[in-house]
Parts: structure tokens; C-alpha cells; sequence
């Protein structure tokens, strides 16, 4: 791992805790490369950005399973009534008209 890897880890886990988690020989190592405890302060703020990162990603998850669930509910369309609407998950519509065939005359 690079310095700045560790570095990462060190923050977002904090020292405390990989101490009670048996990590004190790479804690070690780390420090010997150079990374530095930066206190509890700025493990907390990733843990609160971490934490506002799940919440959103559940409440994100909640709210799409809801749509596929009862798509008329939420001003969607039945499939039986717009088939040729649905897309695939993942694909998006380009934003250039379809290639027409036109020739051109002399």
C-alpha cells in the first residue's frame, strides 16, 4: 500500500480501532512510513460523511424499489400499455437522432 492508502485507512478507521482490532503491527508500519494519527475529530467527520452516504444510498434504494413495485403510483406507465418505453437498466437514450438513409441525387 502507498503512504497515502494508509493514511486513508488510518483516518477512516481510526487509531483507537484498529488498536482494539489486533492491528497494532501494520499501525506500526504505517507510522514508520509515514502516516500520522490525526485525532478522533476528522475519524468522526468521515464517519458522518460515511454514515450520510448509506442513508442516502438505502433511501435511494427504498424509493426505486417502490417505483418498479407500483410504477403507475408514481406517474409511470405499464408495461403492458408502453412496452416500446422500457429501456434496459443502464443504457441511455443518445441525444443525436437515429442515422436516416437519405441519398443524395445528381
Amino acid at each position: 500500500m502507498s503512504v497515502e492508502e494508509m493514511q486513508t485507512i488510518t483516518d477512516l478507521i481510526g487509531v483507537e480501532l484498529m488498536i482494539q482490532l489486533g492491528y497494532e503491527a501494520e499501525l506500526r508500519h504505517a507510522q514508520q512510513a509515514g502516516v500520522v494519527d490525526k485525532g478522533r475529530e476528522v475519524t468522526e467527520l468521515y464517519r458522518q460523511i460515511f454514515r450520510m452516504w448509506w442513508d442516502l444510498r438505502l433511501s435511494k434504494e427504498r424509493a426505486w424499489s417502490s417505483i418498479s413495485a407500483n410504477p403507475l403510483a408514481f406517474g409511470g406507465q405499464s408495461r403492458t400499455h408502453a412496452p416500446h418505453q422500457m429501456r434496459p437498466q443502464g443504457t441511455m437514450r443518445s441525444i443525436y437522432p437515429e442515422p436516416t438513409s437519405t441519398k443524395i441525387r445528381s
